[in-house]
């Protein structure tokens, strides 16, 4: 199985692996990816490592839809609206943020049993020469 290797900032992972982060978000993702795949975290400078990693929940486009909401769907799950507070919420960025973020539509992946790693690696540990500007496929790794 592939592994999608995610760049996210510290402060991010620090609130996935402590269960705070319900949502990671993404502009664009490939199709491939989805419920059940595993996430590699690669923590940006000034960590540059990759830590750990988290299994993927439901994988969602997401379209806000007037002022203060957002349309979630996915195959084979019930589409939901929400309110672009909450969604913010958890996924620990602010609103207007978000609102910025997703102006022209996006993912939001499900955050599932995050995982912390003993010991950092290095990102050329998973066959890279460099971190993913926002994700990149795991050519080899431990994972």
């Amino acid at each position: 199985m592939r592994k999608l290797v995610f760049s996210i900032k510290p402060k991010y992972a620090e609130a996935i692996y402590e269960g705070r982060k319900k949502w990671e978000f993404r502009t664009r993702l490939p199709r491939s990816f989805r419920r059940g795949d595993e996430a590699v975290i690669y923590e940006t400078l000034p960590v540059g490592l990759v830590t750990g990693g988290f299994t993927a929940g439901t994988v969602y486009d997401v379209r806000l839809i007037g002022e203060g909401s957002a349309l979630m769907t996915a195959a084979g799950e019930t589409t939901r609206l929400v309110a672009v507070s909450d969604l913010a919420r958890e996924g620990r960025v602010g609103p207007a943020d978000l609102k910025a973020y997703f102006k022209d539509g996006g993912k939001a992946v499900g955050v599932a049993a995050p995982e912390r790693l003993g010991s950092p690696l290095l990102i050329s540990d998973l066959g890279l020469t460099r971190p993913p500007q926002s994700w990149g496929w795991a050519k080899k790794g431990p994972f």
